[in-house]
């Protein structure tokens, strides 16, 4: 296998006078030619600008690195844009522009493995233990065009991990790539908090047998958790006994005298310091069967307008263990910045937040 450093991943601390906006054209793919009259473009802009020449022997140094940092980016732009792909973009088009307040908590792993016809690389990924994302590229060398389901071609897992409790989904970002290379956002969600494990991701053997692995030791770690006071849910079958924050999503965990009928959870809120209040839980987030008794539940919301006025939780998820422990989490459509979260409420009891 071999590992690679992204040269994308140079490009997201490159200054923005070095990007450049690029008119769509049939192609996708940039030409050398392209990428030169691209380079001495912006080196002319920076000359007026600056109120200097490029001709003078001496600015030749300065000149040739310029146009090495504009050829980089123009070689990790998307079709309209030079982009700092691997950097920021990547989860703004997840998150909006609330993933600004976690960029430096974002990881570069650029892990990478190929063989005679595919690259498969770990781009950029961002964890909190329980919610994973990570963006993944496949590239042909041959330049052939990519055109199969992410669903049955990409798999991704913990590494070691016996009776994984979670779910999985990929999806293909289209604004990202081109023909032969495609991007794609890979959603891991755990019930138990895996920061220390590996993820690998893989091609089926049906399409391509390449594997590579990243750790997660590096995951945000950054959570508010309150105890909610036990003397209240005195009288209640269900009590849940912690709620845990992160930028990424929430996790409560509750216990019941008698397990029966659909997953419990409380009625949670998130107040946040402006005064305004996002739900987190209701006590119809789950399956309220009154026969039998569920196991598991969960469901999501699709994203129809910008994340910033989208519902905070768009995606939960919910599991009764034989200890009669009831897990339940919901993920962000946004990130959520905790400095900006003043207390959690519980069943109208207010938590204030440290």
């Amino acid at each position: 296998m071999k590992v690679s450093i992204s040269i994308t991943r140079m490009c997201a601390f490159l200054h923005e006078r070095f990007f450049e906006t690029v008119e769509p054209t049939a192609h996708s793919d940039i030409s050398s030619q392209r990428i030169r009259e691209l380079a001495f473009s912006k080196l002319r802009q920076q000359g007026v600008q600056s109120g200097a020449g490029i001709q003078k022997k001496e600015k030749h140094m300065k000149t040739s690195i310029r146009i090495l940092l504009v050829a980089a980016i123009v070689l990790a732009m998307s079709v309209t844009a030079f982009a700092a792909l691997g950097g920021l973009d990547f989860f703004k088009s997840i998150f909006g522009d609330s993933a600004a307040t976690v960029q430096d908590l974002i990881q570069f792993p650029s892990a990478s493995t190929e063989n005679d016809s595919y690259r498969l690389t770990v781009e950029s990924l961002l964890s909190d233990g329980f919610k994973t994302d990570l963006i993944v590229s496949l590239t042909s060398k041959d330049n052939k065009t990519i055109e199969h389901d992410p669903q049955g071609m990409l798999n991704a897992e913990f590494v070691g991990v016996e009776n994984f409790s979670g779910s999985s989904s990929y999806r293909e970002m289209p604004e990202f790539g081109s023909k032969s290379q495609k991007y794609y956002l890979l959603e891991l969600d755990s019930m138990s908090n895996l920061s220390s494990a590996d993820i690998a991701v893989s091609l089926k053997e049906s399409f391509a047998p390449l594997s590579v692995t990243v750790p997660l030791d590096g995951a945000l770690t950054a959570h508010k958790e309150i105890q909610v006071k036990a003397e209240d849910y005195a009288e209640s079958n269900y009590y849940p006994e912690t709620v845990q924050l992160s930028p990424l999503g929430v996790l409560v965990i509750g216990s019941e005298k008698q397990a029966m009928g659909g997953l419990p959870t409380a009625q949670i809120y998130v107040q946040m310091k402006d005064g305004s209040r996002e739900e987190l839980m209701s006590k119809t987030s789950f399956d309220s069967a009154d026969d039998g008794v569920t196991v598991s539940g969960g469901g999501g919301a699709v994203i129809l307008g910008p994340n910033e006025t989208a519902p905070l939780v768009v995606g939960t998820m919910g599991v009764r263990n034989p200890d009669g422990k009831v897990v339940t989490t919901g993920t962000f459509s946004r990130i959520l910045n905790l400095d900006d979260v003043q207390s959690i409420i519980v069943d109208d009891a207010e938590y204030l937040l440290q």
